[in-house]
């Protein structure tokens, strides 16, 4: 498998995160965000990471995170985070312990699966045993890597929360209990 590695995101370059965030602008995705965060200063998005692990500043309901990326030869294809205190966001918001995206230029390659299951490991070494994961329903590929990594579906609900993204619409909750969805990935790997 090549080499790939999760790191913090307030471990990487100003121009490793603006490089990700091309892939999608030029795929027609998400280009707003890609123009906000170029003029964006770097210092400022790195208070903002600080605040949010430390404190849940900055983030709706004082959610506590750690944001990730995931790294192929030091070029970003992957970005996610952790969240630590999902038992403050209202159950209609839909709680959820990992959220992630693969640029477009890598998905359908198995780096989403594979950056989930980092991220379960870290999940561990902070001490979960059981998460919540939640996805759209129509999004067939995020409900396939999670059911991957050993999600079991608990729950279909409708969102009904502050969140323009996913209001009114139809969301698959799962549980994942985290050491057999680790096992289960090492015996795929044959790790």
């Amino acid at each position: 498998m090549l080499e790939l590695k999760l790191k913090r995101k307030s471990e990487i370059s100003q121009s490793q995160w603006l490089g990700y965030w091309k892939g999608y602008y030029d795929s027609g995705e998400m280009q707003e965000y890609y123009e906000m965060i170029r003029e964006a200063s770097w210092a400022h998005e790195l208070k903002v990471l600080k605040a949010r692990e430390e404190l849940g500043e900055c983030s709706h309901y004082g959610l506590r995170s750690i944001a990730y990326v995931l790294l192929k030869d030091d070029k970003i294809i992957g970005n996610g985070s952790i969240f630590l205190n999902i038992e403050v966001v209202p159950d209609e918001e839909g709680p959820n312990h990992i959220g992630l995206g693969i640029s477009p230029l890598y998905r359908g390659q198995g780096y989403g699966t594979h950056m989930f299951h980092l991220m379960v490991k870290e999940c561990s070494k902070l001490g979960f045993s059981e998460l919540i994961i939640v996805c759209d329903d129509k999004n067939t590929e995020s409900a396939r890597m999670i059911e991957k990594n050993s999600g079991k579906l608990k729950d279909k609900f409708i969102c009904n929360g502050s969140n323009p993204v996913r209001a009114g619409r139809l969301h698959r909750m799962y549980t994942i209990d985290v050491d057999e969805s680790l096992k289960k990935y090492q015996q795929k790997v044959g790790k």
